[in-house]
């Protein structure tokens, strides 16, 4: 039994001594997750697309009727604060600087298909577009169609 003893308090020496001669280190930090610094608001008469801080957040607007006229507004979340990896974070900022949303302007538009805006804020500047009518059509700026293009991309992809 002693001998037991002797072994046990051995074993339990050397794991002891063996945990002091290994010296403390730091484990590498990861890279600050790309694209973070974004924050994107799209709306429009049928959704709201929100990017903030590297998730994303998708409501869709209901309206309800009455005699024709819409008389309630219900909103129902479609994705909730969905982590976005760092290539779509990454194509979304090359996308954005790409195409010169910060230097854009709305030159026309009309009333009909309503309104519709994508406020951009990034460590490289801030805009906001609000084009008013079908963005589909001709008036919408080219910078505004290929980011808001790349929204519904990434809607498919992360509602999948």
């Amino acid at each position: 039994m002693k001998e037991f003893s002797l072994i046990v308090f051995l074993t339990f020496l050397f794991f002891a001594s063996s945990a002091q001669v290994i010296p403390y280190q730091e484990l590498p930090r990861p890279a600050s997750k790309p694209g973070t610094d974004i924050y994107l608001r799209f709306e429009s008469p049928g959704d709201e697309i929100i990017i903030e801080d590297g998730y994303l957040t998708h409501q869709s607007k209901n309206y309800h009727h009455e005699e024709g006229y819409a008389t309630a507004v219900s909103s129902q979340s479609v994705a909730e604060s969905v982590p976005l990896d760092g290539r779509q974070l990454t194509i979304l900022k090359e996308r954005i600087a790409s195409s010169n949303f910060y230097q854009a302007r709305v030159t026309s538009g009309s009333r009909m298909g309503g309104e519709h805006s994508l406020h951009i804020r990034t460590d490289q500047g801030e805009n906001r577009l609000v084009f008013a009518g079908n963005p589909d059509y001709a008036g919408a700026p080219p910078a505004y169609r290929r980011i808001v293009d790349y929204l519904w991309q990434l809607i498919i992809e992360v509602e999948q």
